[in-house]
């Protein structure tokens, strides 16, 4: 064996090693990764064919040296092939096409040109003997033959199959330098091989032969690289068995029941899920169809086993069944997984019959406080704190003429209080809610009702707190009081006239007996009889007395009754000044603060007019 052959020996060696460890890896990694099968048949093929390079060195003639190159370019065009299956695998493209395509031509090709001797492949009666001068004058010689225009155009495909696989790696790695740099040289290499191999046979260089070499530094380029995607694998697989672990912890602790169902069957069970339904082994249930733990039944679709389906997500209420036979009611939660590398559901179910009891107590409780509501005759509702309206009674319903879904879930001053009202109702809602200002428990304000029409309503707000004494809202009373207030005004209407008329009447009676007094004032100055003299001065000092009622009534804001007190003072000034006794007789009045109507007054009058008088006269 030649000197010169021990490299190539070498590197097929070295190169079916590294294609035996990756199709080993391949299985290892229970065929999750193709680029490692795809790589270990390229490096067999480049084993294979540095194998035949030790062939070729080593043969004296040139019939044996056509035997080999048909051998060594029909390998060539194997490593085509393998080359492209590799350059697609490592890029994960997903079209197939044009792979599959390359593949055949390059394996079809292959064979051909290493059984055929068409003249279309090879010219054997055209030797092409070449000579390698290597360094220290050390030559090698090849027994070769002319190829043929179809042994070119394999070439040809050869750097085609370059620039595609440079380009689906450029689209799919262009942001991903370490990804991307490693299929770069590599295809470089493996072209700048394939330009060395043609200029080599065309005779344009006789001292450099490198296709064998670049072969060799394509398996060390990529072998490292894959490695390293081996060890991070590893890495990833470790912190997934970590991740896995923490997920189970997870899982086992959970609050909530969780399994897993796949063909409608239980894989995997936590120990709340167990609790949930009164089991005490998880053997209990494995295996078990889902049908005897839920009903209505679920999952009888199987999920879609498509990478690129959206996983389904759904949350419903069902029912389950207890070991001892007991209904429960359930909050469930599932989605689609892979489980064992199949598609599965995930379940999540929480046991809500305790919830489901309480809400039904309490809708109840809500409904008997809606009946007592819907009799109460006025109205009654609840708003948040923005104005929403969260409860209307049957009363309100009737008043607004609207239906209660009608009036739920609508603003309060936007939709039924007048615009020229808002802003002032708002700000007596503010001040209750904020505590800001005094508090204004009770107000009237006209609303809108279905027909447009304005009724004017009294309200009493007291404001609603949760547990926590936070202001959640208002609660409202509303009475209609429209037809009341009409009333009310037309009473304090017919009261002021009654009033303006009942004063005219004292006004009228008080100037009525004036006119009494001046006319018995006329008589008493014709008179020269002293005793009608006296007669008629009492006659006059009682209507006095009279007129004086009524004219304090006149002035009064109350016209029934008098301050009688001030009427005695009145009175009593009167009488002195008439009988001009206030230089010598002096008067002190004990009297409290007593208010008489005109029945009681007029006589009390008189009596006193009496009293005094005659005090005066037979006293003093």
């Amino acid at each position: 064996m030649a000197f010169h052959s021990i490299p190539p020996l070498v590197m097929a060696s070295i190169v079916f090693y590294v294609g035996a460890y990756h199709f080993f890896l391949y299985f290892r990694r229970q065929r999750t990764h193709p680029e490692d099968l795809s790589f270990a048949l390229l490096c067999l093929t480049m084993a294979l064919y540095d194998g035949l390079c030790v062939g070729a060195y080593n043969v004296h003639s040139l019939e044996e040296g056509f035997w080999w190159q048909r051998l060594q370019v029909g390998t060539l065009s194997l490593t085509g092939a393998m080359y492209l299956w590799f350059g697609t695998d490592y890029v994960q493209s997903k079209s197939k096409r044009i792979r599959n395509i390359g593949m055949a031509f390059f394996l079809v090709s292959g064979v051909l040109v290493m059984v055929s001797r068409h003249p279309l492949f090879w010219h054997p009666d055209q030797p092409s003997v070449k000579t390698v001068v290597l360094p220290w004058k050390y030559t090698i010689r090849y027994y070769e033959v002319v190829p043929g225009m179809y042994a070119d155009f394999l070439g040809i495909m050869g750097l085609l199959v370059y620039v595609y696989i440079f380009w689906i790696s450029y689209k799919q790695f262009r942001n991903k330098k370490d990804k991307f740099i490693p299929i770069f040289l590599s295809t470089g290499i493996y072209c700048a091989g394939l330009v060395n191999d043609a200029m080599f046979h065309m005779g344009l260089i006789h001292s450099v032969y490198l296709i064998e070499y670049a072969y060799m530094a394509i398996v060390i380029l990529m072998a490292s690289t894959l490695s390293n995607t081996v060890v991070e694998s590893a890495l990833m697989k470790e912190a997934l068995e970590v991740s896995e672990l923490k997920y189970r912890n997870l899982m086992e602790n959970s609050l909530a029941g969780v399994l897993i169902v796949q063909n409608q069957k239980i894989q995997y069970c936590n120990r709340q899920f167990l609790q949930i339904f009164g089991y005490t082994k998880a053997s209990e249930v494995m295996g078990a169809s889902i049908h005897r733990f839920l009903y209505p039944p679920l999952f009888e679709s199987e999920p879609s086993s498509s990478e690129d389906r959206i996983p389904r997500t759904a949350r419903i209420e069902c029912k389950g069944i207890r070991k001892d036979g007991k209904v429960l009611d359930l909050d469930l939660m599932y989605s689609e997984i892979q489980y064992e590398e199949k598609p599965a559901f995930q379940v999540t179910l929480i046991d809500i019959t305790d919830r489901r009891q309480a809400e039904e107590a309490l809708k109840r409780e809500r409904d008997l406080a809606q009946k007592y509501l819907n009799v109460a005759g006025v109205m009654l509702m609840a708003l948040s704190p923005d104005g929403t309206i969260q409860m209307m009674n049957r009363k309100g319903c009737q008043i607004l003429g609207r239906e209660e879904r009608e009036i739920l879930g609508e603003n309060w001053f936007e939709e039924f209080i007048p615009r020229a009202w808002r802003s002032k109702v708002r700000k007596q809602f503010s001040f209750l809610f904020s505590k800001s200002g005094p508090p204004v428990e009770y107000f009237e304000n006209p609303v809108v009702i279905s027909s447009g029409e304005e009724r004017l309503l009294a309200f009493y707000v007291t404001l609603l707190t949760n547990s926590m004494g936070q202001v959640i809202g208002w609660l409202c009373s509303g009475e209609d009081i429209t037809e009341r207030k009409q009333m009310e005004n037309r009473m304090k209407k017919e009261l002021e006239e009654k009033q303006i008329l009942l004063k005219e009447v004292h006004h009228r009676v008080k100037n009525n007996l004036q006119i009494i007094i001046s006319l018995l004032n006329l008589e008493l100055y014709q008179l020269k009889d002293p005793a009608l003299m006296s007669v008629l001065e009492i006659t006059i000092q009682r209507i006095r007395s009279m007129a004086m009622i009524h004219e304090r009534l006149y002035h009064a804001d109350v016209f029934t009754r008098i301050d009688f007190k001030e009427y005695v003072e009145s009175l009593l000034a009167e009488l002195f000044l008439l009988y001009e006794v206030g230089h010598r007789v002096r008067y002190e009045l004990d009297i409290e603060n007593v208010y008489l109507d005109i029945e009681t007054a007029i006589p009390c009058g008189l009596i006193l007019n009496e009293l005094i008088t005659n005090a005066i006269k037979h006293a003093f």
